[in-house]
């Protein structure tokens, strides 16, 4: 089996979606299309990791052209269901293909899921037009969750990853970024 094929079906696997977790989450949305808004360049949008389109709903309300990316199939059927009028494609975003060129590329909780967030950076960059912005977001290692779980004795550290991060979330790492890059014309 190609190493995209298992990864595509490790992807269907996590049973974490947006829609259905805590209300937390939807308020996090919020903010986090709000930061993408305050700083991305319409027309288009490209979305990778869409996940269920929660953010992607939002999203499509700022962006004239909005085509959203996910490795789950399960997920992009939400993700249809909720954005009928957005363009969305099964894959990973490693393998992602596509002539089209967009304004704005945003990847909001990926970089911690994939193997090599590097090539995953540049790949996204590739879809960029010349004077496109890539926005990406990652949870923060150093969230007071995360702080009270290491206080508590469930963490060794911030930086390690709970049963929880690894099995429902499907995450590789804890980090602390914020990744803003606009490529000049």
């Amino acid at each position: 089996m190609k190493k995209g094929n298992s990864e595509r079906l490790r992807q269907e696997t996590f049973t974490w979606s947006r829609d259905s977790s805590f209300e937390w989450f939807s308020i996090l949305a919020h903010f986090q299309v709000k930061s993408v808004i305050e700083v991305g360049r319409p027309p288009s949008l490209l979305d990778l990791a869409c996940g269920d389109g929660t953010i992607t709903y939002e999203l499509q309300k700022c962006f004239t052209r909005v085509v959203g990316v996910d490795g789950s199939a399960k997920q992009i059927e939400k993700a249809r269901q909720r954005c009928p009028k957005v363009e969305f494609h099964i894959s990973l975003i490693e393998e992602f293909q596509t002539e089209e060129r967009f304004d704005t590329v945003v990847m909001i909780c990926l970089l911690e899921h994939v193997v090599d967030p590097v090539q995953t950076l540049r790949a996204a960059a590739n879809h960029l037009k010349p004077d496109g912005i890539l926005i990406s977001q990652v949870p923060n290692a150093l969230a007071v969750n995360r702080r009270i779980a290491r206080l508590m004795g469930t963490l060794k550290d911030e930086y390690e990853l709970s049963p929880w991060d690894i099995n429902v979330a499907g995450h590789r790492r804890s980090a602390l970024w914020l990744i803003i890059l606009s490529l000049p014309a």
